[in-house]
């Protein structure tokens, strides 16, 4: 279990993930484990960079949209890439945060490659403008040492955090997979002892039909999202 100041950092797995992003400026990042990650990494990298399309990173850097004349938060999006961007993509997609333009001038096998340092630069600069961070929750995204990373930097800086819990929308492929651990529960705030699940929501729709699962989540993001900005100003 991670113990925390604020939140401290420790990563109790090795694997690389990446993740969309739209957003809010960190302090001070929490210090990151030593190079002796880098080989494990180095094999996700590797199969990343061989196994995804060439569609680039979806990555927006526009300044708020209005939506229904109410000024969108910006938002960056954390989870596990490989298996998940496709899922992630369409709640990115779905508009009611900042407007989401794709782009794919980021070269991302410089960024892999380069090591914890610049995949640490590249997640905070992601996460310059941001007022929440939302956590895709996927199979297999609790535990990973970057969104772990993601989910510190967010919450240590007053960052709003939120999960939701995506396992029940189709995939490229019109898969589903199973429900993942909260990835929430293994951090624990040294204020009171708590877990951070206990203070940061998960959200689960209630529906295993991907198209209501879709609507569920357009239909209550904006108010999740606000939600986990109060619970962290109120924290």
């Amino acid at each position: 279990m991670t113990t925390c100041s604020k939140l401290c950092y420790r990563s109790d797995n090795n694997w690389f993930s990446l993740r969309f992003a739209q957003g809010e400026r960190g302090a001070e990042p929490v210090p990151l484990p030593s190079a002796s990650l880098r080989e494990n990494q180095g094999h996700e990298t590797d199969r990343f960079a061989a196994a995804q399309p060439r569609v680039g990173r979806l990555i927006n850097h526009h300044h708020r949209a209005y939506q229904g004349g109410i000024m969108a938060r910006r938002i960056f999006y954390s989870f596990h890439y490989k298996p998940n961007s496709w899922c992630a993509s369409q709640v990115r997609n779905i508009g009611v945060v900042e407007g989401n333009q794709p782009t794919t001038d980021n070269d991302w096998e410089t960024i892999t490659g380069g090591g914890d340092k610049v995949i640490q630069k590249w997640i905070d600069d992601q996460l310059n403008g941001r007022s929440c961070t939302v956590v895709l929750i996927g199979k297999d995204t609790a535990k990973r040492k970057w969104i772990d990373y993601e989910i510190h930097t967010s919450w240590n800086n007053g960052r709003g955090v939120v999960g939701i819990y995506i396992h029940n929308l189709k995939d490229s492929g019109k898969n589903q997979t199973t429900k993942g651990a909260n990835p929430f529960s293994h951090i624990t705030m040294k204020r009171d002892g708590k877990s951070l699940s206990s203070i940061v929501k998960a959200y689960d729709p209630p529906y295993t039909d991907s198209a209501q699962v879709y609507n569920y989540i357009n239909e209550n993001l904006s108010g999740w999202i606000e939600e986990a900005v109060k619970i962290r100003a109120g924290y």
